[in-house]
């Protein structure tokens, strides 16, 4: 169950926001590690739930389904690429990290009454696989 096109649209609207203010990509220059990334999610974007740190050669490796891609002003170069049959993902070249975002699923069990997060961690495993 891949989350909606119009959820995915949190993707381009945190580089927008990120492209227009100076602060928030000095932030991500500073960034080492998931918390400081989620700490820039949440104040920006909080729907963006996933995240992982990854290694400079994924991070420069050609995608299979390039979406868009750029720099922002302080030299932080991004890219959105779609996963095979996947969920899109934004991948950031920070100063001291690099960085894959994107929107986890949740599955709602209707007999347990309580949120699954099986699905996330299927989800999570694609995109690990994806950027592999």
């Amino acid at each position: 169950m891949p989350v909606s096109a119009e959820a995915e649209q949190a993707l381009p609207r945190f580089v927008e926001a990120v492209a227009a203010n100076d602060g928030l990509q000095a932030q991500l220059n500073v960034a080492e590690d998931l918390e400081a990334l989620k700490a820039v999610l949440r104040a920006v974007e909080p729907t963006l739930t996933g995240s992982a740190l990854i290694p400079m050669e994924q991070a420069t490796r050609p995608p299979k389904i390039l979406v868009d891609s750029g720099h922002f002003s302080q030299e932080i170069p991004w890219r959105l690429l779609r996963c095979a049959g996947g969920p899109l993902v934004l991948q950031l070249i920070c100063g001291k990290a690099n960085f894959a975002i994107w929107i986890e699923a949740f599955l709602v069990m209707p007999e347990s009454g309580f949120s699954e997060f099986v699905y996330a961690v299927v989800q999570r495993n694609e995109v690990a696989t994806c950027l592999k």
